[in-house]
């Protein structure tokens, strides 16, 4: 049996999920398949939601609680053993383990001209050689051979690629110079690192896996953010493959169907679909890792008052964003980090 060495026993906080269910940690929340671990089933009965409780002892006194607990020792959930199968003092940061061998890891990006201007790129690579300690090669596939990168690959001019559809090349092992166990971060540029992201760009990833991003920002059935995803080159060649034997279908295929509201949106819900329908794995990073904003002042007061019932914090942004925060994805149609009037933006984004 899996050896574990539980956090939520010593010092993982509390999580609070949209249901509104307490949780031992919010990683048992971030599981696309939560309902089906037999394990973590009884602590979501209705009966032990926080409204139906005077006080949160109940909730974790209950039965329930100290069952599961219980079966911590014995017979723990799949989530458990992913994210506790290392001593309690030791980082789950795959880059710390001595028997890490680590390929190159490649952070790449897509740049075209349009909504954002080329310094976004800039500011990005500024970001993240501030924030992390971990070497890496910054990739841009770009229709400006002016950006920052350490590797600018030329974006075609006339293609029927759409958008940041083509952030899917770099599903190929045979784009952007990839060599086996690289490991592939492809991030969007419209984000805003605020703290070390060691812990993200090291992120433990194994064959026919992919991280992401833990929103906690909606309740949709997706469960990828497309502002990161992390992977071994090559595991997920066939997202590429199938993309180019009908490109326009694809990049159609959600916004007629009405599950995106823009045309030619839907990236993410293709790469999801690709790699579940494969078997393939899906790990999502903890939720408050990740912050939401936009240009609108209401819907920020909204993810304010969310994150902050979601991780029992004060706040997600107000002068300062909070401590807990690596980055902040400006990931809305109609919002930009140039635009925003925000104090904190000057002191971080640069």
């Amino acid at each position: 049996m899996t050896k574990i060495y539980p956090k939520c026993l010593h010092k993982k906080e509390l999580a609070y999920t949209a249901k509104g269910h307490i949780l031992p940690c919010c990683w048992l929340d971030g599981e696309f398949d939560i309902y089906k671990q037999k394990q973590i089933l009884p602590l979501l009965k209705e009966k032990l939601k926080v409204k139906n409780n005077k006080n949160i002892d109940d909730i974790v006194n209950s039965e329930e609680w100290i069952n599961f607990f219980k079966e911590l020792k014995t017979n723990p959930s799949d989530i458990c053993k992913n994210f506790c199968s290392i001593p309690i003092n030791k980082s789950i940061n795959r880059a710390e383990e001595k028997d890490h061998k680590a390929g190159k890891i490649k952070i790449c990006c897509v740049y075209f001209q349009g909504k954002y201007t080329p310094d976004y790129v800039d500011r990005l690579y500024n970001s993240l050689k501030r924030n992390s300690t971990i070497p890496f090669e910054f990739v841009c596939y770009s229709d400006n051979p002016n950006v920052k990168a350490d590797t600018i690959i030329p974006l075609p001019k006339n293609s029927d690629i759409k958008l940041h559809w083509h952030k899917l090349a770099f599903f190929s092992p045979l784009f952007a110079y990839q060599n086996p166990e690289d490991e592939i971060i492809i991030i969007d540029i419209d984000q805003v690192i605020l703290n070390n992201v060691d812990d993200m760009i090291g992120w433990p990833v194994a064959d026919n896996e992919l991280v992401s991003y833990n929103k906690w920002w909606n309740n949709t059935k997706l469960t990828l953010n497309g502002g990161w995803y992390k992977f071994k080159s090559g595991t997920f060649k066939y997202v590429w493959n199938e993309f180019i034997k009908n490109i326009e279908y694809y990049q159609l295929k959600y916004y007629n169907k009405g599950v995106v509201h823009h045309k030619y949106y839907g990236e993410q819900n293709y790469v999801e679909d690709m790699i579940r329908y494969n078997r393939g794995e899906i790990t999502l990073m903890p939720r408050e890792w990740v912050g939401k904003y936009t240009n609108d002042e209401k819907t920020n007061l909204q993810y304010n008052v969310k994150y902050s019932e979601l991780f029992n914090t004060d706040y997600m942004i107000l002068d300062e964003p909070n401590p807990k925060l690596k980055i902040v994805h400006f990931a809305n149609p109609n919002s930009n980090i140039h635009s925003s009037k925000e104090e904190w933006i000057k002191r971080y984004w640069k």
